[in-house]
């Protein structure tokens, strides 16, 4: 099982960018014509939101300790940098990166697939 939901949110957008270079590379080969549905996606349109998607995931998630070596656990939990710090104190507003709201929310789209957890429905 996938340790984290980042690890495995990073995984299903990698495989989504295959199949979307694979359908431009068909495209440009010319296996498929304007007859076909595949000919009207936008193999480009899914690549550039697979490289906007892994964008957000590395600005929202990285090892808390390294970030923040003055508010280390020392136990490798894994923070939300895009969440951060509550207002009130120096504690983080989310416990792991599990609990992203924003991570939860672009793995949506992916729900069906092998590895998704219950517990990271938004």
């Amino acid at each position: 099982m996938t340790e984290d939901l980042a690890t495995w949110l990073l995984e299903q957008i990698a495989a989504k960018e295959r199949e979307a270079s694979r359908l431009a590379a068909l495209i440009a080969d010319g296996y498929f014509d304007e007859r076909d549905d595949e000919f009207r996606r936008d193999p480009s349109g899914e690549l550039a939101e697979c490289d906007a998607k892994r964008r957000i995931v590395a600005k929202v998630h990285n090892t808390w300790d390294r970030l923040h070596p003055d508010h280390a656990d020392n136990d490798g939990d894994m923070g939300c940098v895009g969440c951060g710090f509550r207002s009130d104190s120096s504690d983080r507003m989310i416990g792991h990166v599990d609990k992203c709201p924003v991570l939860r929310a672009l793995a949506q789209p992916y729900a069906h697939r092998p590895g998704y957890r219950p517990e990271w429905k938004p």
